[in-house]
């Protein structure tokens, strides 16, 4: 048995990794075929010439077998080959890690192989944060408006639209008006896991008094997903619009709205439940 290959992923070992011909010498050391290297019976017959178990590449064929060689066959197993493998020839490569809480670490190895954690940044999001300023105000219903926690933390824009409350959904979003406002924190994690339907009841509430107080703004961090699918549901279980109605409805005055696929399939057992309960 011969082996024959070009990029050798185990040098001097006649293994490799891609691009490999293994080629069995019968009765003839000339090669049948003018363009390639093949496995066509026709051109090889009575098993001469070469069989070729495996071609990625294409090579010109040769009338001497011996100058396609370029590595001997060794005989090795494989667990030797790799026991054997000279670690220092892999190419050395860092692992960027962003955890839930935002923070940045890198994963490494010394000469020795050991593993190396190191934090690179201090992260305060749960997230990857959008540094953009957005300033969109969705007016959804009377007293009722959606945007994201920077309307949250500009003073003229809420006093421009009478806000007297503030539920904030968002994770790790100051407060920065205690006195001003009456605020509700309801911490939440845009994730498709996080379970976000038993907030409903008590985020209903709390919109409800801020609407008859003078008006209400319900924010999370972008303004995109959860402060989105609260009020989704808001609209569904205070004005009986469906979850596609209400989803519709945000959309139009709110046209960032994108509630993740865990929150949308939430809304969907909710609407269920909505219209089981109208047959109680």
């Amino acid at each position: 048995m011969i082996s024959a290959g070009v990029d050798f992923g185990f040098p001097n070992t006649g293994l490799v990794t891609e691009n490999v011909i293994v080629l069995q010498k019968r009765q003839s050391n000339s090669f049948p075929c003018s363009s390639m290297l093949c496995h066509n019976p026709e051109l090889h017959p009575n098993g001469g010439g070469l069989c070729v178990i495996r071609l990625l590449k294409l090579y010109k064929c040769s009338s001497n077998l011996t100058s396609v060689m370029e590595q001997p066959v060794m005989n090795q197993s494989l667990s030797s080959v790799l026991q054997n493998f000279d670690r220092s020839k892999l190419k050395k490569t860092d692992t960027t890690v962003i955890t839930v809480d935002g923070r940045k670490i890198v994963e490494t190895r010394d000469e020795c192989g050991r593993s190396i954690v190191k934090s690179v940044s201090e992260g305060e999001l749960g997230f990857v944060g959008d540094v953009k300023e957005d300033l969109q105000v969705g007016e959804i219903l009377p007293g009722l408006i959606m945007a994201s926690q920077d309307v949250a933390h500009n003073l003229e824009i809420l006093e421009l639209y009478e806000i007297t409350h503030i539920l904030n959904l968002a994770h790790l979003v100051e407060n920065i008006f205690p006195s001003k406002f009456v605020y509700k924190n309801i911490d939440l994690l845009d994730l498709p896991t996080t379970h976000i339907v038993p907030h409903f009841d008590s985020a209903f509430e709390f919109i409800d008094a801020g609407r008859e107080a003078g008006g209400v703004l319900v924010h999370c961090n972008a303004g995109i997903s959860r402060a989105a699918t609260i009020i989704i549901a808001y609209l569904m279980k205070s004005e009986g619009m469906s979850k596609d109605q209400a989803y519709n409805h945000v959309k139009m005055r709110r046209p960032a709205t994108n509630p993740n696929a865990g929150f949308m399939v939430q809304l969907e057992t909710y609407e269920e439940r909505l219209n089981a309960s109208q047959y109680d």
